[in-house]
């Protein structure tokens, strides 16, 4: 085979095309609301490597729930010289580790889509639907904790599909237990990954063999947990306590759990959240022509367990990591799709999946021209929406969420703050001398000064002030009921949309006139 069919060149080439073009887009994006935890934790780790010296990660209990990988491979590329005279603000060269994160996944997202169907054109079409997915995009430029532990959860999916079949599957076990291990110090979710591995090898147990099987399931094992202490240097001392420190972070509601918008109705996370609530919102935010081929793909997939069920690990990895929400205790999400994002790149090889089935029950005369044009289509709409939607994919939502007037105030549309860079230029051009003050509705307020705002910002809305301005954040928001007044009743200075849904506002004050509508105490 030429080497520029080989499947490796291939995931190279498209690793490195959607980098370059992401990285045109790189600087559109904001700093996000809890991007400098993350940058602070990365550089907590940075100064352990560079000194040895274990008292200040010992000292800082309060953040030890934030696992080390990709943030402080974020942090490297702040502190990395050259770069500073390309990219002379941190938030874009720690937003950098995001797209080759999410850069590298696009290759292997390639590469398990060739692994189970040996069809080059549907392999790329699996690429090129997560590369254009608008949310995907979005997180791409941005969030470089979970696009790095997307990134690692396809790397280890990938390992674990080549395992079984593999001339030395248990060096292969160990192998994935090494990513999966990794993947979990980028963040917990990686730790779902050790039940996939045991489920997809058990369901080789015939074809393994039992001592095939055992070895396989040990390594993967004690290879996972060996990378998760190898890979998180705070656990290196006083372990135990450590362990039980982030265990009490995760299942502590009043530390980690938020609250969400959802259909127009408030839920909390590790309280309330419904249990199919992650599957409508994926559904609601994949375009509807793709989500129809990612359901033939999951028909696909579950229907494989009765054959060689290398398709049902796909299954398998959008299940699994979802099935927490069975128990609200393990049921943490908030903004939108980020606390399970890991998943996303299943429904772009599921689609794939779904479209190469359907493609095989044509007559050979048609199948390539309608399977060529159906995925084309595909794409094209995809990338169009993304387009659309820049920089601020997460505001797209699919008609079956309902019309833009109803989306604005039903979900959180904005959550993170990525649009206080685009909304601080138009301001700042406003009020050029910088004199007026403005009240952020206590919304990332830290976020404005890094975008370079000129203003002066207050968080407390019985101060005086000139203007509002703030996300579209419901979730917040409906925690204001000034704010509330003010999207209701009022004309904004301007807003900043997507699909005629409002990501940002920004009001005149009416601070008097609005104390004027409370009832007198």
């Amino acid at each position: 085979m030429p080497f520029y069919k080989r499947p490796l060149f291939i995931a190279l080439l498209l690793t490195l095309a959607v980098f370059a073009v992401y990285l045109q887009t790189l600087t559109d994006y904001g700093p996000t609301w809890d991007e400098f935890m993350h940058r602070q934790t990365g550089q907590t780790y940075i100064n352990y490597f560079r000194t040895g010296e274990m008292m200040e990660l010992g000292n800082w209990d309060d953040w030890s729930w934030f696992p080390p990988v990709a943030v402080t491979f974020g942090t490297s590329l702040i502190n990395f010289e050259p770069l500073k005279a390309i990219y002379p603000l941190d938030v874009d060269r720690f937003h950098l580790a995001a797209v080759i994160f999410a850069s590298v996944c696009i290759g292997m997202v390639f590469l398990i889509a060739h692994r189970l169907t040996d069809d080059l054109g549907i392999s790329v079409f699996a690429a090129g639907l997560l590369a254009s997915y608008p949310q995907f995009v979005a997180h791409a430029h941005m969030n470089v904790r979970d696009i790095g532990l997307t990134m690692f959860y396809s790397l280890t999916i990938y390992i674990l599909l080549i395992a079984v079949s593999s001339r030395r599957p248990v060096l292969m076990a160990a192998v994935a237990g090494l990513a999966g291990g990794i993947t979990t110090d980028t963040k917990q979710n990686g730790a779902f990954l050790l039940f996939i591995g045991l489920i997809w090898f058990t369901l080789h147990l015939r074809r393994l063999g039992m001592r095939k099987w055992l070895l396989m399931s040990v390594m993967f094992g004690v290879f996972f947990t060996g990378a998760f202490f190898a890979f998180w240097p705070y656990l290196w001392e006083d372990t135990t306590r450590r362990l039980g420190l982030v265990w009490h972070f995760l299942t502590t509601p009043e530390i980690i759990a938020g609250s969400t918008i959802y259909f127009d109705r408030v839920y909390t996370s590790m309280k309330d959240i419904p249990v199919y609530y992650p599957w409508v919102m994926l559904f609601i935010f994949t375009p509807p022509l793709m989500a129809l081929a990612v359901i033939t793909g999951l028909f696909k997939s579950v229907s494989s367990i009765l054959r060689d069920k290398k398709e049902f690990l796909i299954f398998l990895w959008l299940v699994v990591p979802l099935s927490r929400f069975l128990f609200p205790f393990s049921s943490i999400s908030y903004d939108q799709i980020r606390h399970f994002f890991e998943v996303v790149p299943s429904l772009a090889v599921l689609a794939a999946l779904g479209l190469w089935w359907l493609s095989h029950s044509l007559p050979r005369a048609v199948r390539l021209p309608l399977i060529g044009f159906a995925g084309a289509f595909l794409l094209a709409y995809n990338i169009g929406l993304s387009a659309a939607y820049h920089p601020f994919g997460t505001a797209y939502f699919n008609r079956f969420a309902g019309p833009p007037a109803y989306v604005a105030q039903a979900f959180d549309v904005e959550f993170w703050g990525n649009v206080y860079r685009q909304a601080v230029p138009r301001i700042n051009a406003l009020d050029s001398a910088g004199k007026y003050t403005y009240y952020t509705g206590a919304m990332g307020t830290h976020l404005w000064k890094e975008n370079g705002f000129l203003g002066t910002l207050v968080d407390d809305q019985h101060l005086e002030y000139d203007y509002v301005v703030f996300m579209n954040k419901q979730a917040l928001i409906r925690n204001i009921p000034y704010l509330q007044w003010l999207v209701a009743d009022k004309d904004p200075v301007f807003t900043i949309s997507r699909g005629g849904v409002p990501v940002f506002y920004m009001f005149p004050a009416h601070r008097q006139e609005f104390l004027s509508t409370l009832p007198p105490r």
